[in-house]
């Protein structure tokens, strides 16, 4: 049935469910696409600032429709006003994606904010527009948003997988167009077809060229040498005569293999960073292989049972290769990046088919999930400087990382044999003190004291120089699962004074300071880590599941964290202050001149904006663990998460009006319960799930997820049909609201998780949405409200 809205044409309602579906799985698409050509381009921390900045335009939208209404002409033909945002969506986002790709990298963040945020301002506002016209029908629209949003999260990968990330933003410009069309349909408007017709085709046709001939495509320019990434600073050394001969897309990152003339390797990147390198082998002289035995990464291949080894992080297959080269008769290999194995395998003529040797297994798995699931016990357990290199280690400030917390070390300590072994190689000093902490703080809980926690561990480092005060360059930390029997000392100091590497620290034997100071100063390691950070500033606490920012040394919040953060309070805080300032302009009784039920509504869209994406996020980490691979966690969380929520909306519409406030405080106590049953009963389920295979582990959080998101699906929509039963023209600038408090979710999110932990983070949640029930409850109690809602036909719009 064709309904009419105020001053309107008639507009077909499926048409308009259709075109709401395409913009939303769109702007999913353009998100997470945009994400992965910014993580080539800039380091982590300034992704997350560029994107969720960009975001911010999406809840902006509202605004101009909030101002639309005001100006009393904006709602006159629906149809075309759809039909016209769709379509500068569609160029938009065409344009931006071109710009990004071609431009050098810059410092200026500015120069990536303010373009990626225009498609986003455009579909924010086609969505704002929909619920503030449509209002009764804002329990199906709403359902098709999520649902929308849910393919995207789907279609992404595919997207991703099959055509590279920027190919994958192109076809944002035709999916948004081809909205464009479908709800002109509904209008009946010949020019507007024919418009949103040709750019679809025009869109089709750029991304049908980029596909066969690669015309737009990432230009690893100089860029400044903060932003850059190092395959740039690579390319651009004039020394090294370095260039790509690979390139890969897939969902999980771009990969390149860079030759250097003359070198004995190739570097394989991801994402322009987090170098590994591919040695030249021929497959069976291992003599040619002769100089790696100077690194310090082989010295634990010198002494002790080596028969079965783990490697974490297999990358290009060095380590692989050391652990071969120290007489392992048996190495597993774990990447997490399909990419790197799809290059090794290409190059298999270089490498020796290492990935493919004898006595070698490679599984393309995460390598914490791989050993939880595991039954094998290991000689030696391998962590080679997994992640990146250590001039990047600013860029993973953010990077949440499960192979370096607490209980992984109590996961690989574990699955060692009696003699066994964890080795890690850090970056650098830093890295080693937090490292040291943390596995000290695992031995500790076995009873043991300090000093008798220190007879487990032993440090070296690759370089040793005549001044025992020389900066650490890639330390080497082993962790024992029994205390260094002095045999083995001897042994291992041997091997190490034949490799010339230094000593710092030997049960015993060699204390370098500090660690001699922790061994006697009597302190416990908790007083001993608070001096270390008071002393040093630098964050050298044991990273747990619970906080897995490893790489996370600023004692404080990282600066692009805290200015994203007072970005999104200040859009927020611009927002509210105009919905205050519009209500008193106007002669209308405002929030704080004792309209309480206003600022109840204020309250509660910001609550639901924040409260939503705080679990959202936290869940999607917590289940990494669980499923094991972070692409597929992602898509599981988000489309269980959308697609219920939209099945709960679509449901709440056919709730009466009279019991509507009934029906959403009552949602919102659900989740908060279930959201307190989810911190305490999460773990315990995982690990009665964890021996079973992928897609039942995935069906298993799947299930765990739907019955939230559909309660989680509720409250939104019909907190626009009470707004608009009360304040009709509040509507498009609470919608504002609400998408930048997302945004802000998403900061606080992450500033509260990495300083109490991704618990406390849930719990916000939890007070959040138990607000939104406080506040239903009181209105279920207002005559006036219940009234307006209950009145024949319901609310007017």
């Amino acid at each position: 049935m064709p309904v009419k809205s105020e001053r309107s044409a008639p507009t077909k309602i499926p048409l308009l469910l259709g075109s709401v579906f395409l913009v939303s799985m769109s702007v999913f698409i353009l998100q997470v696409s945009l994400t992965r050509i910014f993580s080539v381009r800039l380091w982590y921390h300034y992704v997350f600032l560029v994107v969720s900045s960009a975001l911010l335009g999406f809840g902006l939208g509202g605004a101009v429709v909030a101002k639309l209404r005001d100006r009393a002409w904006g709602h006159k033909n629906p149809p075309k006003i759809l039909a016209t945002l769709a379509l500068f969506f569609s160029i938009s986002a065409l344009l931006v994606t071109i710009y990004i790709v071609q431009r050098s990298p810059t410092s200026f963040l500015l120069i990536y904010i303010v373009p990626s945020a225009v498609p986003f301002f455009f579909a924010g506002t086609f969505l704002a527009f929909v619920f503030d016209v449509f209002t009764p029908q804002a329990a199906k629209i709403y359902a098709a948003d999520l649902i929308g949003a849910a393919t995207g999260s789907l279609g992404v990968l595919f997207l991703l997988d099959s055509f590279g990330a920027i190919n994958a933003a192109l076809l944002v410009g035709p999916f948004a167009s081809l909205a464009g069309l479908v709800v002109v349909f509904g209008g009946h408007m010949r020019r507007g077809v024919l418009a949103c017709a040709s750019l679809c085709l025009i869109s089709l046709v750029i991304v049908g060229v980029n596909l066969r001939s690669r015309v737009i495509d990432i230009s690893f320019g100089k860029g400044s040498y903060g932003v850059g990434k190092t395959i740039v600073k690579v390319l651009h050394q004039p020394m090294l005569k370095a260039r790509i001969v690979a390139t890969d897309w897939d969902l999980f990152a771009r990969t390149d293999v860079v030759e250097v003339e003359g070198a004995p390797f190739k570097g394989i990147f991801t994402d322009g960073g987090a170098l590994t390198k591919m040695v030249a082998f021929d497959g069976e002289d291992y003599g040619s292989l002769s100089y790696l035995k100077k690194e310090v990464g082989f010295f634990p291949f010198r002494w002790g049972n080596k028969e079965k080894t783990l490697v974490i992080g297999a990358g290009g297959g060095k380590d692989l290769l050391l652990a071969l080269l120290g007489g392992s008769k048996e190495v597993v290999g774990v990447e997490i990046s399909p990419g790197i194995v799809r290059m090794a395998e290409a190059f298999s003529k270089y490498n020796g088919d290492l990935f493919h040797h004898e006595k070698v297994k490679v599984f393309v798995a995460d390598g914490r999930n791989f050993v939880r699931r595991s039954k094998e016990q290991y000689d030696v357990i391998y962590l080679g400087q997994v992640c990146s290199q250590a001039a990047e280690l600013t860029g993973f400030a953010l990077s949440e990382n499960y192979i370096y917390t607490e209980e992984a070390f109590e996961d690989y300590l574990s699955h060692l044999k009696e003699e066994g072994r964890l080795v890690l190689i850090m970056h650098d000093q830093k890295g080693l003190y937090k490292a040291v902490n943390t596995a000290l703080s695992v031995l500790m809980k076995k009873e043991l004291t300090l000093k008798q926690a220190f007879r487990h561990i032993a440090m070296f480092d690759e370089r040793r120089p005549e001044s025992q005060w020389a900066s650490i360059a890639s330390p080497l930390l082993i962790v024992k699962k029994i205390p260094f029997r002095e045999d083995k000392i001897r042994e291992m100091i041997e091997a190490a004074g034949y490799q010339k590497i230094r000593f710092l620290y030997v049960p015993g034997h060699y204390e370098r300071e500090p660690y001699a100071y922790m061994v006697r100063s009597g302190k416990s390691l908790q007083d001993i880590m608070s001096e270390m950070i008071r002393l040093s500033h630098i964050n050298v606490s044991p990273a747990t599941d619970d906080r897995p920012f490893f790489y996370h040394f600023d004692p404080g919040i990282p600066m692009p964290v805290l200015t994203l953060l007072w970005i999104a309070m200040g859009a927020t805080a611009a927002l509210v202050i105009w919905f205050l300032f519009r209500r008193r302009r106007k002669g209308v009784e405002s929030a704080f001149e004792g309209n309480i039920k206003r600022g109840y509504l204020l309250m509660y869209f910001c609550a639901l904006g924040i409260g939503f994406m705080g679990i959202e996020i936290v869940l999607m980490q917590r289940l990494i663990l669980f499923i094991g691979y972070p692409t597929l966690t992602f898509s599981v969380v988000l489309f269980s998460l959308l697609l219920s929520g939209g099945m709960g909306s679509h449901a709440s519409g056919f709730v009466r009006w009279e019991r509507m406030v009934k029906t959403v405080s009552w949602s919102a106590l659900g989740i908060s319960i279930l959201t307190l049953v989810y911190i305490w009963s999460l773990f315990p389920i995982f690990r009665i799930f964890l021996g079973h295979g992928t897609w039942v582990r995935s069906m298993v959080a799947a299930m765990l997820i739907m019955p939230l998101g559909f309660l989680m699906g509720i409250p939104f929509p019909n907190g626009l049909k009470m707004l608009k039963a009360l304040y009709p023209n509040d509507l498009g600038l609470m919608w504002g609201i609400n998408g930048v408090t997302s945004v802000l979710g998403s900061v606080l999110a992450l500033v509260i998780s990495m300083r109490f932990g991704f618990s406390r983070c849930l719990m916000l949640s939890v007070v959040l949405y138990f607000s939104v029930f406080v506040l239903a409850v009181s209105w279920n109690r207002k005559d006036e409200i219940i009234s307006r809602l209950a009145s024949p036909g319901g609310p007017a719009v």
